[in-house]
C-alpha cells in the first residue's frame, strides 16, 4: 500500500506535515467526514493544525482526485475518503451516509450531450430513511 508521502510525491503535492497527516488519517480511516470532523479528531496530536489548512487541504486533494467531496442534504460539505466510482444513500432522519456498490453508468447515456458538456465524474445520491431510523419511527 502506498504511503501517504508517496501518494503527495506522485502527484507532485508539496509535502508538508498537515498534508501527511490528514492524508494518513484518510486513508485509516474510511468514511464520511466533514472538515470540522476532522479537524477535532486530529487536533489534539497537532495542536498547531488549523480547521483553513484542513479546508484548503481537502480541496487539494479533490482535486487530484484523491478524495471526493459529496453534495449532501447537509450544510456542510463531506469528504469522502473512497474516491471511486459509487453511489451514496443519505438518511433524511439522521443524515448519515452509507456507500452503495452500482455499476458505472454506461458512456452511451450521457456521450448524446458530449456537445453541451464534458463528465468528469458520476455522482448518485439516493434519500430516504435508513432501517435503523425506520426502525425508532416505526416505519
Amino acid at each position: 500500500m502506498e504511503t501517504a508521502i508517496e501518494k503527495l510525491k506522485s502527484l507532485k503535492i508539496k509535502v508538508t506535515r498537515s498534508r501527511v497527516e490528514l492524508l494518513k488519517f484518510l486513508m485509516d480511516n474510511k468514511g464520511h467526514f466533514t472538515a470540522e470532523d476532522i479537524f477535532k479528531r486530529l487536533q489534539a496530536q497537532y495542536p498547531n493544525l488549523n480547521l483553513a489548512s484542513v479546508y484548503n487541504n481537502l480541496n487539494l486533494f479533490d482535486e487530484h482526485g484523491m478524495i471526493r467531496r459529496l453534495y449532501t442534504h447537509r450544510e456542510k460539505a463531506v469528504w469522502d475518503a473512497d474516491a471511486r466510482a459509487h453511489a451514496h444513500f443519505v438518511c433524511d432522519v439522521c443524515g448519515e451516509i452509507f456507500d452503495l456498490d452500482l455499476p458505472l453508468i454506461p458512456e452511451k447515456y450521457y456521450l448524446k450531450y458530449s456537445g453541451s458538456f464534458k463528465v468528469s465524474h458520476e455522482e448518485i445520491i439516493f434519500r430516504g430513511i435508513c432501517n435503523k431510523c425506520a426502525k425508532k419511527e416505526n416505519i
